[in-house]
């Protein structure tokens, strides 16, 4: 798309006005409307209508456990994923930019951690259609001290949002307004925290903000939409109506190769600056399970089940209405009849006085048709509530309502549709992980070497799996040069052979150099002067390892393709299965002795490392021990080799290097 002219900042305002208010009218007609995103949360949260015709209150929550439930299988654990290396890129690189993304994943924990957040991403898109996230480069200090510099991601709020209205998703949309209530302390700090200022007017916006010089404007957030989760809690929602930090209604459009931040309240724009980041994307990233049509905010999974959910709290709440009238049921009393009324109460031992016939007063006596129709009925609904949102209880059959078990087949039958439904969303699910990643991967290229007296950063890796893929390249290798080995030849012809093996040993240590190795002061003047170290280092218990990265790391293009399924509930399981079936194909002898007949055999050990990783044992390097090889003892001159013993080979008279 071909960069737009800039206008006047007059126009521009005019532009960003009119996308603000367009956008704001729409969102809150998705709120607002029957069945709109309003209703959607009450409905999560069992709250009854106001008119509710029935004395019982009682919602059962269908919804609140069916979203749960879905949430909940497929977020279940950390994202793994590798980089597939394209133009430029290569493995090596591709472990490496990979560790750190992991290690990003870990840190990026801005309003909580990134398994949290997905699932708050995965939540919302099944209530309302769609989810937003921002992706963005951080910069957290504590003091002067930065203690984390590297990718973030915000989950962002529905109501907060603005896509383009021209466009089905955030990756074919001119823009996104993204609003945000933000204290003037918030932008200085943001200010602080950039290299260079972010916003400018920051003086101005002040003086907009205490015009009277008594009171400070303050944008309450309430004005604008009610927080309903507040609401239904009883609170009120204050943003806004602190004294000591009053906020401002903030609203930021991100375009493609432009970024404009302005105060639609005052008209201020207070930054207009070209895209910082090289990728020129829009930031934002979108969850959406089941598009539809040219809107750009999916399907919502409640909104269709949503008939259902108000019958089934109808049918629930008139059968504990016909509960009560059974175990209390109206009295009819005489005409003219000589009853005391203060005396029928229900008790123990009470009396009635019901003067001279007991036919003066007589209960109402209830049907017990309520009571089957609730048995048949109220199944059913549940059973059509279960099938259009893809649940189900193994107490509830869904082919035949009325029929109070499932059937070991129908149990079945439906796990697989459960499973494809589940499937069929770990797609949109995989494809919102890897935009993330690819933005974090992009931005790492830009941001991580932009200083240019940085030369090297330390990454500190934990995990077993990302550790062994790394060494496995020998990234942690020493070698000998040709050079020193042809040293140490010499040494020992030198020696006529009187060198120990320990000596040995000591000396091709002390000659041996990196496989991979970096400088970390390439600026020394003097090459002697070099501090050399390996690409990556593990501690000696072998729980982490530190590894150095350098600005050559990140050249080449990937592509990031994450193990969704590692994410789900049970995959441990499936994990512990597969690995156990491993474990008893490579210890057949049969297998063993065709591996050794193509020249290999099998890791029995590192296998064994990972089965009882799965099973929670973090360390299951500590349960094993070295032990010395056998040797075989040496036959007397003349005497016959034992049977089956191997023939001694001749050894050489000096060791090979």
């Amino acid at each position: 798309m071909a960069r737009k002219k800039k206008l006047p900042e007059d126009e521009l305002l005019t532009e960003l006005l009119e996308h603000y208010e367009t956008s704001t009218s729409d969102n809150d007609i998705r709120r607002t409307r029957k069945n709109g995103w309003n209703d959607v949360l009450d409905a999560y949260f069992g709250v009854l209508p106001s008119n509710w015709p029935y004395l019982a209150k009682v919602s059962d929550p269908l919804i609140r456990t069916a979203i749960l439930r879905k949430t909940a299988r497929l977020i279940n654990s950390k994202l793994r994923g590798q980089l597939v290396p394209r133009e430029g890129g290569d493995v090596i690189r591709g472990k490496i930019n990979n560790a750190i993304l992991d290690y990003q994943w870990d840190m990026a924990d801005e309003g909580g951690s990134m398994l949290e957040k997905t699932a708050l991403s995965d939540m919302q898109g099944r209530l309302f259609g769609a989810s937003f996230g921002l992706c963005y480069w951080a910069i957290k200090k504590v003091g002067d001290k930065v203690v984390y510099e590297g990718n973030e991601l915000k989950i962002l709020d529905n109501r907060d949002v603005y896509v383009d209205y021209t466009a089905n998703h955030v990756k074919n949309a001119n823009w996104v307004q993204v609003r945000e209530f933000l204290s003037l302390e918030d932008l200085e700090e943001r200010n602080e925290n950039s290299p260079e200022p972010i916003y400018k007017n920051l003086e101005e916006l002040k003086k907009l903000m205490s015009a009277d010089k008594k009171t400070v404007v303050s944008d309450r957030r309430d004005n604008l939409y009610d927080s309903i989760t507040k609401e239904i809690r009883g609170l009120e929602d204050r943003v806004g109506t602190d004294r000591a930090f009053p906020t401002i209604e903030v609203v930021t459009e991100y375009r493609k190769h432009r970024w404009i931040t302005f105060v639609p309240r005052f008209k201020l724009i207070l930054r207009d600056v070209d895209n910082p980041y090289d990728h020129k994307r829009i930031p934002v990233v979108q969850l959406r399970y089941y598009p539809v049509g040219d809107d750009v905010y999916g399907e919502s999974e409640v909104e269709s089940v949503l008939p259902l959910q108000r019958a089934a709290n109808a049918m629930l709440c008139g059968f504990i209405d016909e509960m009560n009238l059974t175990m209390k049921p109206p009295i009819k009393v005489a005409n003219n009849a000589t009853v005391r009324l203060d005396t029928i109460v229900y008790g123990p031992n009470a009396v009635w006085l019901t003067g001279d016939s007991v036919n003066n007063v007589v209960e109402h006596q209830a049907g017990g048709e309520a009571v089957r129709n609730f048995q048949t009925v109220y199944p059913a609904i549940k059973a059509a509530f279960n099938e259009a949102i893809g649940e189900t209880t193994q107490g509830m059959s869904d082919m035949d309502p009325m029929q109070g078990d499932k059937t070991a087949t129908e149990i079945k039958s439906f796990e697989k549709q459960k499973a494809s439904r589940d499937q069929y969303n770990q797609i949109y699910l995989e494809q919102f992980l890897k935009d993330i990643m690819m933005i974090w991967l992009e931005n790492n290229q830009q941001f991580l070497f932009d200083d240019p007296t940085r030369h090297t950063l330390v990454f500190r890796i934990v995990g077993r799996g990302i550790m062994q893929d790394l060494q496995r390249l020998g990234l942690d290798e020493m070698e000998l040069p040709k050079e020193s080995q042809k040293a140490i030849t010499e040494m020992i012809e030198m020696q006529e052979g009187n060198v120990s093996d320990q000596e040995i040993k000591l000396l091709t240590e002390e000659l041996s150099v990196p496989k991979y190795p970096v400088i970390t002061n390439p600026t020394a003047k003097n090459p002697e002067d070099y501090d050399i170290k390996s690409k990556m280092e593990v501690d000696e218990a072998g729980q982490y390892a530190t590894l150095l990265v350098t600005p050559d790391d990140m050249d080449g293009r990937y592509d990031y393709i994450p193990d969704i399924k590692s994410m789900a509930a049970g995959n441990y399981q499936e994990q512990i299965q597969g690995r156990n079936m491993a474990m008893q194909m490579m210890l057949n002898p049969g297998i063993q002795q065709m591996l050794a007949m193509e020249g290999f055999k099998p890791k029995v050990k590192e296998l064994l490392s990972d089965i009882l990783e799965d099973t929670g044992i973090s360390d299951p390097e500590k349960l094993f021990e070295s032990m010395p090889q056998p040797q075989l003892p040496m036959p007397v001159q003349g005497s016959p080799m034992p049977q089956g013993a191997p023939q001694p080979q001749p050894q050489p008279q000096q060791p090979i290097i």
